[in-house]
């Protein structure tokens, strides 16, 4: 543990005092995944006779975009993507020293699988060529936004500018737990979208789930970052209505009954209201085992429409 530090013993070694890291470094067994830049991506390594299974996680709320490194050669990467079900080769990677390298993009706290075949499967291939903005509108207030009847909230309401129900003046939008939906009119310009290969829409930022229509037909629904859909087969040149759909959680009905007169609220519970904990703590303030608090809920923004294209040369 000193000076001696491994013991050779039959076909295997005793070591002591070496770290792990050390060790395996030393006898040039190389690390089982990593990334450059690192500390940003975590990672879960399965096997199956036929393929090397990895899940690789981005810790961050930033993107990341860099060189992955898996301890494995020989086989055909795919990159599988867990929120969609896609498959795609991939054809950039290379291998050396018994590692193979490829590049990766993550959005903030994005995941995805990386799946190494003995085969090489026929499947679309993985595109890392970003497209190239050509211009984006930035969708200003006024939204008309409808409630649901019957829970509190009022059937109609206009807001001049993007912000969570809990700002609102009124109790009844403060406390809603629901579904609103979100009324606009845009206009898609013409010269721009004959540019673009695509037309996105990004909410920017939503609490908790959406689902975008245009004209009456669904985009798609949204329930992770980047909160961004494809509505190209979906619009016109010129007039067309957006509607975006927010669900967001049962907490602020919950907290609004909670802080209401019985005769006032709107869910039904056969276990009574704790306004307070042993401790003496305000349960919708401070401290406490089931504390209640508002949740910023609704179409924060900003939205913005974005006409890109998939080449260089528009």
């Amino acid at each position: 543990g000193k000076n001696v530090k491994i013991n050779k013993y039959g076909k295997g070694r005793v070591v002591y005092g070496i770290e792990p890291g050390e060790l395996l470094e030393s006898d040039q067994v190389c690390m089982d995944f990593s990334s450059e830049p690192s500390g940003n991506l975590d990672y879960i390594h399965r096997q199956t006779p036929e393929t090397d299974i990895f899940f690789i996680r981005n810790l961050s709320g930033e993107k990341f975009s860099g060189s992955c490194k898996f301890r494995v050669t020989g086989m055909y990467p795919e990159l599988w993507d867990p929120s969609t079900g896609e498959q795609f080769s991939i054809a950039d990677y290379t291998e050396k020293d018994g590692n193979l390298s490829l590049p990766l993009e993550l959005s903030p706290w994005a995941s995805v699988f990386i799946i190494f075949n003995k085969q090489k499967r026929k499947l679309g291939e993985l595109k890392n060529n970003q497209a190239k903005l050509i211009k984006e509108t930035v969708l200003e207030g006024p939204w008309q936004v409808t409630f649901p009847e019957g829970w509190g909230a009022p059937r109609r309401d206009t807001f001049d500018s993007l912000i969570s129900w809990t700002e609102s003046d009124i109790k009844g939008i403060q406390y809603f737990s629901g579904t609103a939906a979100y009324n606009k009119g845009i206009s898609i310009q013409g010269e721009e979208s004959e540019k673009a290969d695509n037309i996105l829409i990004d909410l920017g930022e939503i609490c908790d789930i959406a689902e975008v229509f245009n004209n009456d037909k669904s985009a798609g629904i949204l329930w992770k970052e980047p909160y961004i859909l494809n509505i190209t087969e979906l619009v016109n040149t010129g007039s067309n209505e957006l509607r975006i759909s927010i669900v967001n959680q049962w907490v602020n009905r919950l907290y609004g009954d909670m802080v209401s007169d019985p005769a006032e609220r709107f869910c039904r519970t056969n276990q009574p209201y704790i306004t307070r904990d042993d401790m003496g703590f305000d349960n919708w303030a401070e401290g406490g085992d089931e504390t209640f608090r508002l949740k910023r809920s609704g179409l924060l923004g900003p939205v913005s429409i974005r006409y890109v294209s998939d080449t260089e040369d528009y």
